[in-house]
């Protein structure tokens, strides 16, 4: 979602583009006869540069979109912060729509949204999301990685 429209279709704020978080709705289906894991920490969003920009949990995101000072600035823990932010519609709405952590059963899929900050502004083309760990579920051998193109190439 690098535009606000498109970010608009997911979430009811246009606080993410505003401040520049980069929220990427992954589909995930597993065609094995075994279950796989994935986890969104594990997500990376590697930049037409080669920078490597890790996922962010959306606790973070709600509180980066929410707060008017930097998140350090405060003494208080992230947990506290969230439930003095008041908007309890939209912390539900981040968590259910959130990718966190996944089992996916064989022949099924599954789906949620990670989060990055937006390394340039609406232009994502050679922009890559790489997904370096999935996990065999019934054995816990480490399957091959995953990377997709994000951006468009530049006509």
């Amino acid at each position: 979602c690098d535009t606000e429209a498109k970010t608009l279709e997911l979430f009811d704020t246009d606080k993410l583009h505003k401040r520049e978080i980069l929220p990427v709705l992954v589909v995930v289906e597993n065609n094995n006869d075994f279950a796989i894991g994935i986890h969104e920490r594990d997500f990376v969003l590697v930049t037409r540069d080669g920078t490597n920009l890790p996922s962010l949990p959306y606790a973070s995101v709600l509180l980066h979109i929410s707060l008017d000072k930097p998140l350090s600035s405060y003494s208080t823990q992230s947990e506290m912060l969230l439930r003095k932010i008041g908007d309890q519609e939209m912390i539900l709405d981040f968590e259910h729509k959130a990718f966190g952590e996944k089992l996916i059963a064989p022949a099924s899929s599954d789906s949620g949204v990670v989060f990055f900050m937006l390394p340039e502004k609406e232009n994502l083309s050679g922009t890559r999301l790489y997904l370096p760990e999935i996990i065999n579920f019934s054995d816990k051998t480490q399957l091959m990685f995953f990377e997709i193109e994000l951006g468009r190439p530049q006509e």
